[in-house]
């Protein structure tokens, strides 16, 4: 699970959020990627980061890493301008 939400006060139609939702529930069953090349949005296979990226890439056009490398690390989204963790779990 990845609680994130966005940090700044962004206007994302209904439309865009179906899509977000849409993308990510339409990868339900698939395997876990151990790839590293996760920005690539038309993959099987998914990892967390990878997953959360895409749902937003492909639904919203929101990149929401924090950086330009050619993956995107758990560390990347959390120190994204785009998002906060709203409860951690202990």
């Amino acid at each position: 699970v990845c609680p994130l939400m966005m940090k700044y006060t962004l206007q994302i139609s209904d439309r865009k959020q179906q899509d977000v939702v849409g993308f990510a529930r339409g990868k339900i069953g698939s395997k876990y990627a151990y790839t590293l090349d996760n920005k690539s949005c038309g993959n099987h296979d998914y990892n967390c980061s990878q997953l959360l990226y895409c749902a937003y890439a492909i639904g919203a056009w929101i990149y929401v890493d924090a950086s330009t490398d050619a993956f995107v690390t758990p560390s990347d989204i959390y120190h994204s301008d785009y998002v906060f963790y709203i409860k951690t779990v202990k």
